[in-house]
């Protein structure tokens, strides 16, 4: 071989090597056949927006990030929130009227997803059927189980209530000595995810109990019960936990309440996304180890078998019982309508 043609071998083979080195690790990830036909498509898309959580842009960025580095190409992820049950009713309605949702990926409990999947505004994508997942990530039909949520939790203000006298069970609850002392939310669905674990009469009578001898006080969301928690205006709050403010170091602890109740989350495709393969992609990133590290670092919400999260260190040792989509299906409607009643709410 002559001298420069040899040169411009090694040159190219050089060049090649340089490009493979500065290329991202993650670029060289494998995956399954059936997420890696996704990706030219995804990449041509270049963005997903998902509708879910109540992040800063700092966080949406930090998953964004995550998301980027697990796939090895760009991609703009807008995660933006609001009052769900509203929200879903909302897309419902414009659907009727041909508006399109603006919308990949609904991510929420199955409640509100039952009211976009009865209207057929929700796509009919098996993900553990297609992908061969464990059938306990499948929420619903079209819903893959994103996170274990936290409704049915109870926690304290550790300013005002010793470790030792904290709720170890609902019906500690009524104890004389918390009378107007407890928020809960205008919600009923706390009660009726507590009563799938510990069964309807008894979650009768501790609704009944807080709304009438205990006076509890009812507040307008969810987040408005930690605050008023953490600021010591209320020694205990119902249908919330404390995780990140207890990172924060503020002074409030999530009761060990046992069994530990967990109302699940999941991602469904809006039947009308505009970019399907990236809110197919989202929903492989989101249960994989690297997405739920990721949203366990910015948001602490995962699933309760995923290693060294909050919630699983928090339920290590206790009876966790993950609230089924048929439960709710069949029963939620009557008993969220018959908690209402007993709470005094429309």
């Amino acid at each position: 071989m002559k001298r420069n043609a040899w040169k411009s071998v090694v040159l190219a083979g050089l060049c090649a090597l340089a490009a493979f080195a500065a290329a991202p690790a993650q670029a060289q990830k494998s995956f399954p056949p059936a997420i890696a036909e996704l990706i030219p498509a995804a990449k041509k898309e270049g963005s997903v927006t998902v509708y879910g959580q109540s992040l800063n842009p700092e966080q949406i960025q930090t998953i964004n990030k995550a998301l980027n580095a697990f796939y090895g190409f760009d991609s703009d992820l807008k995660i933006i929130s609001g009052l769900h049950p509203q929200k879903a009713a909302e897309l419902v309605q414009g659907a009727r009227m041909g508006a399109k949702s603006g919308i990949d990926v609904f991510w929420t409990a199955s409640e509100v997803a039952m009211t976009m999947d009865k209207a057929g505004i929700i796509m009919p994508f098996a993900w553990t059927k297609a992908w061969g997942l464990p059938a306990d990530m499948s929420l619903g039909e079209y819903g893959l189980r994103s996170y274990d949520g936290t409704l049915a939790f109870v926690i304290y203000n550790t300013d005002l209530v010793k470790a030792n006298e904290a709720p170890r069970a609902y019906k500690d609850l009524l104890n004389p000595k918390w009378k107007g002392r407890i928020a809960v939310p205008r919600a009923p669905t706390s009660f009726m995810y507590m009563s799938y674990g510990i069964g309807e009469p008894e979650a009768t009578d501790i609704a009944k109990g807080l709304m009438g001898p205990q006076d509890a006080k009812i507040l307008p969301r969810f987040p408005d019960v930690r605050a008023r928690v953490v600021s010591g205006e209320f020694a205990i709050g119902l249908g919330i936990d404390a995780f990140i403010e207890i990172r924060r170091g503020a002074p409030v602890q999530t009761a060990p309440i046992d069994p530990v109740i967990l109302s699940p989350w999941a991602f469904y495709i809006m039947k009308d996304a505009e970019h399907p393969a990236l809110a197919k992609l989202w929903g492989w990133f989101g249960v994989a180890p690297e997405g739920q590290k990721v949203l366990e670092e910015v948001r602490a919400i995962s699933i309760v078998s995923s290693k060294d999260t909050d919630i699983a260190k928090f339920s290590a040792g206790k009876k966790v019982m993950v609230v089924p989509h048929d439960f709710i299906e069949k029963e939620a409607g009557a008993r969220n309508a018959k908690f209402a009643d007993i709470m005094g709410i429309k």
